[in-house]
């Protein structure tokens, strides 16, 4: 027999499926929950689902074969949908209709063969992963008992285009997305824009600072790192930059790091390093006045202990915990390994930092002695023979250097060790992927990442930009739906604020971006971390669903109550007082450029406004309930200021919205 019902489902609108509605609670969805979340495969009969078409245009029929004993007795079959917000309905000959505890028969009769067509031709993108069941018994109470029941089909999302592609990937590649760059992506693909920014040079920081007019100011240096960001060809350099900067961590805040032009310098060499070798950058680090002085290397002596004197331990400890090989021994996917009794391997003992400390001693500022002539903070440290500690030493693996070696020597060994570890390509390559793409990624997505760490294909190790590369063009880094679950990070603040400023085309009146305190307003700025463990840790764990889940969120460590309220006051403010036309703007106010969108707002329908901003911020990744909610909202809304209101609402929406600060 068959049974056929055409047409948009007509779902009616549950607690849930507005945006912002209040959980549904009842004890009613409770037990349809239960009950859909027990329904399986059974062996008394063959369920199946026919979908033709594209989700956009879907025809969709299920079909029934009982089977066994029940062929041919009298039963009933009942069909369900579970939409992704919770609510159950179920498909009656007169429609589909809430659950109410009851599971109502669509057919009625002599058990056999069963046709159901249910749509032709149907757009259901506002019912993506909406599962569909079906299920036969003599009774509902006999299906429910015998477990007669099984979900046959998933209403898939529609592709991605290749615009919200672009635009994904750029979310992940630079400090955010501009119409012309996801055109650009889209048109010419992945490949073509990665060898364009691998072979597009550093725009440096320090020169920008030295032609200002306060070139030792901590102003100057944000507004510059602002406008590098914001503005610089580099993209892809300047956020494997940034991400750097957050591992080899050194700050304003610390006790002696108080020259911005020092900072300036080491920004310029993690930028000009992030496409070169692990190995040049690790050495570079090293020998930087700024992190000799944040770090305490800069000054380090051999030890003394008539006059009480040691070597300093700080950068040793640091140069294996942080910026190396970690804590623990990894296997190459990044997993730890463990003893017999399930502890994790320690990576180095503390000896074997009392042994690199003394490696790391006689460097001070390039200038006429250790102790004499002004410090220079723009070149890298040298080497003072008489303050290096000369003595024989066994650094970590069991390296023996032997007694009379200099200063230069012995780093080299100790960095080359360091370097050739097997912890180094899954312990950095992690954490990069974190920074640019996901906080839980695979052990297979580590895994794949080190070993393009360990060699590019060309027998090299260390090749910083072979590794982005395997980081960004990684199946699990395009997969526009990601089989992994907890796929996905929170937006660092930062990068909320550049990406929006970027997908709008925010400017001042007087060409500068004089956003020189966002720690205070985004709790986070540029080489200001609180300490040398950046603003978050890498295994940070916040409580509630993540720790149950046992993953990790980085950045969740600087969220709270406050926080939330301060970044939603930032949005609110710049949102709905920086406008470009503005006529109470001043000269130094970063506006924001609604002259585009503003054809689209004016329109009756807000749809084309609301799938542009969901394409520039997120990546087409809006949710058909969310959309259909924005847009109703938005319809409501006057358009007699050409459109204003309805672009500041939408964007408000989005920037606060939780899918919009999980990049996904």
């Amino acid at each position: 027999m068959s049974w056929k019902m055409g047409g948009q489902p007509n779902f009616p609108e549950g607690p849930q499926m507005a945006l912002c509605r209040k959980w549904c609670s009842s004890w009613l969805l409770a037990a349809g929950l239960v009950l859909v979340s027990n329904w399986a495969s059974a062996a008394d009969f063959t369920p199946r689902a026919v979908p033709v078409g594209s989700v956009e245009k879907l025809s969709l029929s299920l079909g029934l074969s009982v089977t066994g004993p029940d062929r041919g007795q009298t039963g009933v079959v009942m069909v369900a949908a579970l939409l992704p917000n919770g609510n159950l309905y179920v498909l009656t000959p007169n429609g589909w209709s809430p659950f109410d505890g009851k599971l109502p028969a669509l057919f009625k009769g002599v058990l056999g063969e069963h046709e159901f067509p249910l749509f032709s031709n149907t757009d259901l993108t506002p019912y993506v992963g909406t599962t569909v069941y079906i299920g036969y018994g003599k009774t509902e109470q006999d299906m429910l008992a015998r477990r007669l029941y099984s979900g046959i089909y998933t209403v898939p999302a529609a592709p991605a285009s290749a615009a919200s592609k672009s635009a994904r990937f750029l979310a992940q590649a630079t400090f955010g997305p501009r119409p012309q760059d996801i055109e650009q992506v889209a048109a010419t693909g992945y490949e073509s824009w990665l060898t364009t920014q691998f072979n597009t040079p550093a725009t440096l920081l320090l020169p920008k600072m030295l032609a200002s007019a306060e070139p030792d100011a901590r102003n100057t240096r944000m507004e510059t790192w602002w406008h590098i960001a914001l503005t610089g060809q580099d993209q892809l350099r300047q956020r494997v930059a940034l991400a750097l900067s957050e591992i080899f961590v050194v700050s304003d805040r610390g006790n002696n790091l108080g020259d911005h032009q020092a900072i300036a310098y080491y920004h310029d060499l993690l930028a000009k390093d992030a496409f070169g070798n692990f190995r040049t950058l690790l050495e570079d680090v090293t020998l930087s006045p700024a992190m000799g002085l944040y770090l305490n290397m800069l000054g380090n002596q051999k030890p003394d202990p008539e006059n009480n004197i040691h070597a300093d331990e700080n950068y040793a400890r640091e140069l294996m915990q942080l910026f190396s090989i970690g804590l623990v021994q990894l296997n190459a996917d990044g997993t730890i390994k463990t003893d017999a009794q399930g502890k994790p391997l320690p990576t180095y003992t503390q000896a074997d930092v009392t042994n690199l400390a003394r490696v790391l001693t006689g460097w001070s500022w390039n200038r006429a002695g250790f102790y004499d002539g002004p410090e220079n903070n723009l070149v890298q440290m040298v080497p003072f023979a008489e303050y290096h500690d000369t003595d024989a030493k066994t650094i970590i693996g069991g390296v023996r250097i032997p007694a009379g070696k200099d200063a230069r020597s012995e780093l080299k060994v100790a960095l080359d060790t360091l370097f050739n570890h097997p912890n180094v390509g899954p312990f950095i390559g992690r954490q990069l992927i974190q920074r640019l793409v996901t906080s839980n990624p695979t052990p297979a997505y580590v895994g794949r990442v080190a070993q393009v760490f360990a060699n590019n294909g060309k027998g090299v190790r260390g090749d910083m930009q072979a590794v982005v590369r395997a980081i960004l063009l990684d199946p699990e880094a395009r997969d526009t739906a990601p089989t992994n679950a907890s796929f996905g990070k929170r937006r660092e603040p930062l990068l909320m604020v550049s990406h929006v400023w970027r997908a709008l085309n925010a400017s001042a009146g007087n060409g500068k971006y004089q956003f020189w305190y966002p720690d205070w307003d985004l709790g986070q700025a540029p080489y200001s971390a609180p300490s040398v463990f950046n603003f978050y840790k890498p295994r940070y764990v916040p409580a509630g669903p993540l720790k149950m889940a046992g993953l990790v969120g980085p950045e969740f460590q600087r969220v709270d109550a406050s926080s939330i309220v301060q970044l939603s006051n930032w949005f609110s403010y710049n949102v709905f007082e920086h406008e470009k036309g503005n006529p109470e703007a001043r000269p130094e106010d970063i506006l924001l450029d609604f002259e585009p969108l503003r054809a689209l707002a004016g329109n009756p329908d807000s749809g084309p406004l609301v799938d542009r901003l969901n394409l520039l911020l997120l990546s087409g990744q809006m949710t058909a309930t969310s959309r259909r909610s924005m847009v109703n909202y938005l319809n409501t809304l006057d358009t007699d200021d050409r459109g204003k209101s309805r672009i500041q609402e939408a964007l408000f929406l989005i920037m606060t919205s939780p899918q919009y600060q999980i990049q996904k």
